[in-house]
């Protein structure tokens, strides 16, 4: 049997042309195995990472207020700033009650005084 070029083919050819194939499909897929190894360990590294961020990130979120309790919160200090300024309002209102009661009354001793003086 011959090809083409005109070779001739026998078993002993065939046979090493077969043997040669298959050391070449042999390297290949060993050289595919080897890359898919790499790719794997790659990927085993990457899903660590993004287990420890996953982490973090749970960490994070348990320890932040959530914003509904936050409102809560500062709704209730609203108020309560709210109530410390009527009450100062009313304290402010009442000392400045005393403070006119005592200017009247200092300016009625101050003439009470000038009366005294006068008529003694």
């Amino acid at each position: 049997m011959a090809d083409k070029n005109g070779e001739s083919w026998d078993l002993t050819t065939i046979r090493a042309v077969m043997d040669e194939r298959d050391q070449r499909y042999g390297e290949r897929f060993d050289a595919q195995m080897e890359a898919l190894r790499v790719a794997l360990q790659a990927m085993e590294k990457r899903l660590d990472a993004m287990n420890e961020i996953r982490g973090a990130m749970a960490t994070q979120g348990a320890a932040m207020l959530p914003r509904a309790e936050y409102n809560a919160r500062h709704d209730e200090l609203i108020n309560m700033v709210t109530a410390d300024r009527s009450r100062l309002d009313k304290i402010e209102g009442s000392k400045g009650g005393v403070r006119e009661w005592m200017g009247w009354a200092f300016a009625l001793a101050a003439l009470a005084f000038q009366w005294f003086k006068g008529h003694s």
